[in-house]
């Protein structure tokens, strides 16, 4: 049995893993020039795979405007030497994560006269969950 150098398998995974990336890119700068302006900043491609090509969209109002668009841009995009293989597109919404917002200063106190209102607002309420929940903000001051 013939062992192949592990490191050779890896140079040649990686080699194959680059030259996907840059395909990548290639479509990601083909889509551009197809895409309306008005969704270029919140659609990007994700992948291409069995002739299908996988993109991202920021939001589903993103996503509701690109589906009503593929069938165009399909025939675009298989105008094109490098993507007339390309029988489909696929999409999904990724939302932007946004970092949790840092507090830097202490929140204000309630003021004793707005934690006896919550109190009052609070003892005339049926629903004892939110009931409590008011009682809890309420000995916030």
């Amino acid at each position: 049995m013939i062992q192949i150098p592990a490191k050779l398998v890896t140079d040649y995974i990686h080699f194959d893993i680059q030259k996907h990336l840059h395909y990548l890119v290639k479509i990601a700068n083909l889509l551009e020039q197809v895409l309306d302006v008005q969704l270029q900043p919140y659609i990007r491609v994700a992948n291409l795979k069995d002739d299908c090509l996988i993109v991202e969209t920021t939001s589903a109002v993103w996503a509701t405007a690109l589906r009503y668009r593929i069938p165009t841009l399909l025939t675009k995009l298989q105008q094109y030497a490098e993507l007339t293989h390309l029988r489909k597109i696929d999409y999904y919404v990724k939302p932007h994560s946004q970092p949790a917002p840092t507090i830097s200063q202490p929140l204000p106190r309630l003021s004793e006269a707005t934690a006896t209102t919550l109190h009052k607002l609070a003892d005339g309420i049926m629903d004892t969950k939110l009931q409590d929940i008011l009682h809890k903000i309420a000995n916030h001051h």
